[in-house]
């Protein structure tokens, strides 16, 4: 059965978050947050590192089903469903980089059927 609500938990840390600017840290919160309420995704974790600064927070559920388990800074999310995206991505950028695609027309000009 599909659950059709979020009941949103989160738990909340900042470690010694010296460096980090926290208004950009309250924008990334409200995303997070919007993409949550908008049922885009159930929650996550963030963890943050700049210079000597941490910001680490977890957000929303670890899962809806089949039964709802709340994200913690500990949560371990299974990655597998990432690999063509974490894969992909970073190839699809470095072509652009080098001037071999261009990201604003079709990809059917790359990929022909």
């Amino acid at each position: 059965m599909m659950i059709r609500f979020l009941v949103f938990l989160a738990t909340y840390s900042v470690t010694y978050a010296q460096g980090l600017d926290l208004k950009v840290l309250r924008e990334i919160d409200v995303l997070i947050e919007k993409g949550i309420s908008d049922k885009r995704m159930p929650g996550g974790v963030l963890h943050l590192e700049h210079g000597k600064g941490i910001y680490q927070k977890s957000y929303g559920q670890r899962q809806l089903e089949p039964v709802v388990e709340g994200a913690t800074k500990e949560t371990i999310y299974d990655l597998a469903s990432l690999t063509k995206v974490v894969a992909t991505t970073p190839s699809v950028m470095k072509l652009f980089e080098e001037g071999k695609i261009d990201l604003d027309v079709p990809a059917q000009r790359y990929l022909p059927e």
